[in-house]
């Protein structure tokens, strides 16, 4: 597997953007994270077309290229309408995850599975980090959100 972080998109006019993290890997990972900061016009539409592009899934052939929108409270991209969210997320092309309800479960199984002990530390302090440091995000995020539906 290749990793690279901030990962430029390639052939487009937009070449600027840089995707988070981006695995290839006999299929391809793009991962957009989304602590503090809102998407950017297009951002997430645009990083699906590059996926695509690079990774041309035939009909009927398993999806071979996925981005996960990461954010602390699973909040879909505002670049994709209802209807592009709901087809990129049923295709499997697109995830959106939240750090307590997604990421961290995934974290717990890879610690549960891996053998080396220093990647377990590691996945044990990503873990304890997620738990401290944006548990406060997703609840700020959920309360806010209350608050603006109820008023």
């Amino acid at each position: 597997a290749t990793v690279r972080r901030e990962a430029p998109m390639r052939g487009t006019r937009k070449d600027h953007r840089r995707m988070d993290v981006f695995v290839e890997a006999g299929v391809l990972l793009a991962i957009e994270n989304k602590v503090d900061s809102p998407e950017q016009q297009d951002q997430v539409s645009d990083y699906l077309v590059d996926l695509e592009r690079r990774c041309p899934c035939p009909l009927g052939q398993p999806i071979q290229n996925t981005l996960i929108y990461l954010t602390p409270d699973r909040r879909p991209p505002e670049s994709l309408n209802d209807s592009e969210l709901e087809n990129h997320q049923e295709s499997g092309r697109l995830h959106c995850w939240s750090y307590q309800d997604d990421l961290r479960p995934w974290l717990k199984d890879c610690r549960r599975d891996c053998e080396a002990q220093k990647i377990r530390d590691f996945l044990s302090d990503f873990i304890e980090y997620i738990e401290s440091h944006l548990k406060g995000e997703s609840e700020d995020n959920q309360e806010k959100e209350n608050k603006e539906h109820n008023e």
